[in-house]
């Protein structure tokens, strides 16, 4: 699960999880933004997995201080290498999901492993019709 998205990408994760298409879920260690730092009770993306019912050992953080895409891929080709996982499914938003398969799949080729990106379905807005939505106009220009 990429850092980040913390009201939509845990609660993709975990039913994943839960229907067991994965084992185990894979955080880096994103370096908090200015916004996160300056809540007084930031809520991680660790806590909102556990609220939803995954265990805390299926819950692993990788990297440190991790600020982008591409970062992250290194934190987890780092995990995968050392636990010999072959197989890894990254959640995402639509917008930057072809992004990330390209980053993920060029990054981890050399390590064989096979990458699929899951986009996480917009709380706002249909992925079918993302188009007709101001907030999806928003959401694909930033």
């Amino acid at each position: 699960m990429l850092g980040g998205g913390i009201n939509t990408r845990p609660v993709t994760a975990a039913e994943l999880y839960k229907a067991g298409v994965a084992k185990q879920i894979i955080i880096p260690a994103v370096k908090p933004s200015r916004l996160e730092r300056a809540e007084v009770a930031a809520v991680t993306e660790r806590d909102v997995l556990m609220k939803l019912g995954v265990p805390p050992e299926a819950i692993t953080s990788v990297g440190h201080d991790v600020t982008n895409t591409f970062q992250e891929m290194q934190a987890v080709r780092g995990w995968m290498e050392q636990s010999g996982t072959k197989k890894i499914i990254v959640v995402t938003e639509m917008f930057s999901s072809r992004r990330t398969q390209w980053v993920f799949a060029k990054g981890l080729s050399t390590a064989g492993a096979t990458v699929f990106v899951h986009a996480v379905e917009p709380p706002d807005y249909p992925f079918e019709t993302w188009w007709h939505d101001e907030r999806g106009i928003i959401g694909f220009k930033f």
